[in-house]
């Protein structure tokens, strides 16, 4: 992250990447929707999966592709672990499938390179499966806020931002996705979700038809090895695919501990009210905050744990400098919100925030920035506003609508 944008800066960054393109994958069941959209990044994720290979040595990505195979393993033991409820089995399982499914489409059975030729993990070559885990690692530097309006309604915002500017590195385009497969009830559902080329669903900024909005950030944290842990990856599948079934803490605590960090923002409609959480997790620990029924509360998340007094809060990895840094996000987006503006027109005062080029390269609006986020979210169902790129003030969002049936 650099100095502070002009407008003219952010304007030429927004030209490189393009318009968001959506897209829809229609099929008989998930994991079908999902190797559709394998296919439909398959190039990418090839060209990523070569230069990730051409910066590693040998024995690191050996052992890296160990823990991602034992990972993996436990992920399918947590289908008979006691602790799990069923639905969460059910979805935990969708997952393995819709995983598999998506290694088909990306064509990773095709894939060759120089570094995995004869090279043995404990005497097994190296599967599609373990490339495919090692693609689904992000650290991207994103934030989320969520406020309460007047009217109990509630405006969620967010950023998701990747290190490279230069469409061609890791983004060939901007992708929303929408995945749409009947239920066991011949009723077709659909997943949205913004989409990294190499990374499944559920990581990013996704949405479902019943008005439930989630949002992810990473939490940039070292973790204990000598656990049984999952990719931290799958519970923010998992919670993307059920929606209001469940809760996101519920799945955490189902299937902690992980290897990796998030913190998981969702909202969802529920008896005629709307509620907001956010859950912190890290290794076998985690922080659940609700948000407020007073108008004018606010959650917010930036990219350091909240509760310095918490035990999740070992596993912070962001010291000195770079944590004051990230945490100047949040100092920034308090100070912001206590603007009596805040309160007169909430959208238009948060469609500013995002365009905000204060704190320089950690600002709001800063040259990683891929796409934005402005979702309001009532008892009816959710309204999503998408921007690419960094937000500019005046712009024109795309809109897509949450409640209505999918045809």
């Amino acid at each position: 992250m650099s100095q502070r944008h002009t407008t003219q800066q952010l304007l030429d960054i927004k030209a490189k990447l393009g318009p968001i393109a959506p897209m829809d994958f229609a099929a008989d069941d998930l994991p079908s929707a999902h190797r559709m959209l394998g296919q439909e990044v398959r190039i990418k994720v090839h060209a990523l999966l070569a230069d990730k290979l051409s910066k590693i040595e040998s024995p690191a990505l050996a052992d890296h592709i160990r823990l991602l195979r034992q990972c993996h393993r436990n992920a399918s033991a947590r289908m008979a672990a006691p602790n799990v409820p069923p639905r969460i089995r059910l979805a935990l399982q969708e997952y393995l499938a819709s995983f598999d499914a998506w290694l088909d489409g990306a064509g990773l059975t095709d894939f060759r390179h120089p570094r995995l030729e004869g090279l043995l993990v404990d005497g097994l070559p190296v599967t599609p499966a373990d490339l495919g885990l090692w693609l689904q690692g992000d650290e991207g530097a994103c934030q989320t806020g969520v406020y309460r309006q007047s009217d109990g309604s509630l405006l969620l915002w967010h950023t998701e931002e990747n290190r490279e500017i230069i469409i061609g590195e890791r983004f060939d385009k901007l992708r929303v996705a929408t995945l749409k497969f009947p239920d066991e009830d011949g009723e077709m559902q659909a997943l949205g979700a913004f989409v990294y080329p190499e990374v499944l669903p559920g990581s990013t900024f996704g949405w479902n038809r019943e008005g439930y909005v989630q949002a992810v950030d990473t939490l940039f944290a070292q973790w204990d090895t000598n656990k049984d842990e999952v990719l931290s990856h799958v519970p923010c599948w998992v919670a993307w695919r059920l929606g209001a079934e469940t809760s996101p803490q519920e799945v955490v605590a189902a299937l902690a501990p992980f290897w990796g960090a998030y913190t998981i923002t969702a909202v969802q409609p529920r008896a005629g009210k709307v509620t907001a959480t956010k859950v912190e997790f890290s290794c076998d620990e985690w922080i659940e905050t609700s948000l407020g029924e007073t108008p004018g509360s606010f959650l917010f998340q930036a990219n350091t744990i909240s509760d310095k007094d918490h035990p999740c809060a070992a596993y912070e990895r962001l010291q000195g400098m770079a944590l004051r840094k990230y945490e100047g996000r949040v100092t920034r987006t308090r100070a912001a919100l206590a603007n009596p503006r805040a309160a007169r027109d909430p959208r238009r005062f948060l469609l500013g925030l995002l365009a905000s080029r204060h704190g320089g390269g950690y600002a709001y609006a800063n040259e990683d920035v891929k796409a934005y986020f402005l979702a309001h979210i009532s008892p009816d169902g959710a309204e999503i506003c998408i921007g690419a790129g960094p937000a500019v003030r005046g712009e024109a969002l795309v809109t897509i609508r949450t409640s209505p049936p999918v045809e």
